[in-house]
């Protein structure tokens, strides 16, 4: 008996104090302090937390399996986790990834290139990047006003959940400085972005709607300043030889108000036909440097000494050059263009021919010629570029090798002169004045900062020589009302080469619009500024930039409908360094499991002995 009982109580004992170590253990709460590689330390937040947060939360849950989440900007994480769009700084030497809510339509404007200055009779482009998400298959619109006038609206299919489209307006003001509201010579232009249902087209909003929607998902805007000059482009047309070619494309110049085209075509050898006053020839940068742009029918038959002209009117000018070929033939102009070989197509068929990255068929030829490889720093299409353009120094030349264009002038089968009209308006606005100004911000709030760039165009691109080079540059700020007209001086600093000018401008406190008058060895230019409460712009996000930017910190962009693949792709690319980590083994539910098996044993035992 007294055998048996001991047999029993030993085990019923040791079970017991097993059970009794637990319990104080569990009490306790021991720690124990280890060095090893744990789980990673994950930083999770939303870039913008009133339209991002909800989001975020999803994410800081999905990683909590595999990583440890700080729901805020932590310096020694792991690895960033930056939900929504934008570009937050992160720190240096950190994985970043970006997660993007691809799931909720949205709209954004991506860029808007509005021209610097435009004649008061020109048609003017507005270009305009639109980036949408969770749109696909409902329509996007896109309208240009003018002041509360709408003056051009596009609408496009959404064939993706996540686009870009790029989108092409036009834009006639009426006077210069028609606009209400901005600077005399000056018009402010309000591009509008929405997402529509395909069916049921957004009506035209009012200004107070606008503003209260411009942070809508479904609707985006952003202003644009470009002067208006009210002069027209001052371009000659020169054939040293007939050329159809060039024919047509001068008719259409002389039909567009916004040029003022003086010609000449040499018929034979000291005979030529002239209207206005051209120059007997191009070899003289004097005689040509009046003009914004000129356009070469027949470029194979110009002199050496014609295409030295035009090289200098191009590098020390700033203007812009038309080369009209209509045949393959090589000759001095080659030296212009930098193009060592040529491909050449002749179509039973015409083809259609974008022109300068227009929304519609511009021009349609059968005969085609283009560089078999682009020179250094031109651009132009990817596949045969037929039409494209290169820098020459300052100026630009632009290159056609739509050999018969000319054929194909009717209005409905392409856009013939309204093509030559867009590519000439834009060669010669982007010409140099004698004397140009430029604000990086002509749309400021009160009292912001925005900086001056002046360039004296014969001091900045004249040889360097001996001699030294003097010019007298002042600025002033005119702002207010004309009776009431406030000038600020504004002082000009040198800035790199010569004749290249910067000043920081700051804006008057009170809400207006006024010009910055530039005066330079006798020429004058003027640029507005415009000062508002509320300065939209475009928010420059473009998906590209943030694919650029995860790369860039060895991360990647991941959308909300792939959300799963965040823990993978986060544990392939970090990998967590060992760190001292204090471990709370009474934590783990699995202490639970010994204890009741050491109780339950207890009880059972002595259940067997009849103790209990």
């Amino acid at each position: 008996m007294a055998r048996s009982f001991k047999r029993a109580w030993l085990p019923r004992f040791v079970l017991r104090t097993i059970a009794i170590v637990i319990a104080i253990a569990a009490a306790i709460d021991p720690a124990i302090t280890t060095v090893r590689r744990g789980r990673p330390i994950v930083s999770v937040r939303a870039i913008d937390p009133s339209a991002d947060s909800a989001l975020a939360l999803r994410v800081a849950r999905q990683l909590r399996a595999d990583a440890r989440v700080v729901p805020a900007r932590f310096a020694a994480a792991d690895a960033q986790i930056l939900v929504g769009d934008g570009l937050p700084i992160v720190e240096e030497g950190t994985r970043a990834f970006i997660v993007r809510d691809d799931t909720r339509p949205r709209v954004t404007i991506e860029s808007l290139r509005a021209p610097r200055l435009t004649s008061a009779i020109a048609n003017g482009r507005i270009d305009v990047t639109v980036h949408t998400v969770g749109a696909s298959g409902r329509t996007l619109e896109v309208l240009l006003r003018n002041g509360e006038i709408a003056i051009d609206r596009v609408q496009y299919p959404i064939g993706n959940d996540e686009a870009l489209s790029r989108v092409q307006l036009s834009f006639v003001p009426a006077t210069a400085g028609a606009t209400a509201g901005a600077a005399a010579g000056a018009a402010r232009l309000r591009v509008e972005a929405s997402i529509v249902d395909a069916a049921s087209p957004s009506p035209s909003r009012t200004s107070s709607e606008r503003d209260v929607t411009a942070t809508d998902n479904l609707h985006a805007y952003a202003d644009a300043l470009t002067d208006v000059v009210d002069r027209p482009w001052s371009v000659l047309v020169y054939d040293p030889r007939p050329s159809w070619m060039s024919t047509f494309v001068r008719r259409a110049l002389e039909r567009d108000h916004q040029f003022a085209v003086t010609s000449r075509v040499v018929t034979s050898r000291n005979i030529s036909t002239a209207a206005g006053s051209p120059p007997e020839r191009l070899e003289e940068l004097a005689g040509i440097q009046q003009f914004d742009a000129i356009v070469v029918g027949a470029p194979e038959a110009l002199s050496e000494r014609d295409v030295t002209g035009l090289e200098a009117f191009m590098r020390q000018r700033g203007g812009s050059v038309v080369f009209l070929l209509d045949q393959r033939a090589r000759g001095a102009y080659d030296r212009l263009t930098g193009v060592g070989e040529w491909r050449y197509q002749n179509n039973g068929s015409p083809v259609s021919i974008s022109v300068g990255g227009a929304n519609e068929v511009a021009l349609r030829a059968t005969e085609l010629l283009w560089p078999a490889v682009l020179p250094d720093g031109a651009s132009g299409a990817t596949q045969k570029p037929i039409i494209w353009s290169k820098p020459v120094g300052a100026g630009r030349l632009i290159v056609s090798g739509a050999l018969d264009a000319w054929r194909f002038r009717d209005t409905s089968a392409s856009n013939f002169g309204r093509a030559w009209q867009l590519v000439i308006a834009e060669a010669a606005g982007s010409a140099l004045a004698p004397v140009t100004a430029r604000l990086s911000e002509p749309l400021v709030a009160p009292g912001a900062t925005t900086e001056l760039s002046v360039v004296v165009r014969d001091a900045a691109l004249t040889p360097l020589t001996s001699r030294a080079i003097r010019t007298s540059v002042s600025a002033v700020l005119e702002f207010g009302a004309s009776d009431s007209l406030a000038r600020t001086p504004i002082p000009l600093w040198p800035d790199g080469p010569v004749g290249i000018l910067r000043a920081k401008v700051q804006a008057p406190l009170n809400v207006g619009s006024g010009r910055i008058v530039v005066t330079a060895d006798g020429h004058r230019t003027e640029v507005p500024l415009v000062v508002d409460s509320i300065v939209p712009s475009a928010v420059q996000t473009l998906p590209a930039y943030s694919d650029a930017f995860a790369a860039g910190h060895g991360g990647k962009v991941i959308v909300a409908s792939q959300l799963a693949t965040l823990n993978s792709e986060v544990s392939r690319a970090v990998n967590a360094a060992p760190r001292r980590e204090r471990w709370h083994p009474m934590h783990s539910v699995w202490w639970l499991l010994p204890f009741v098996l050491a109780l339950s044993g207890e009880w059972w035992l002595r259940r067997r002995g009849s103790l209990a």
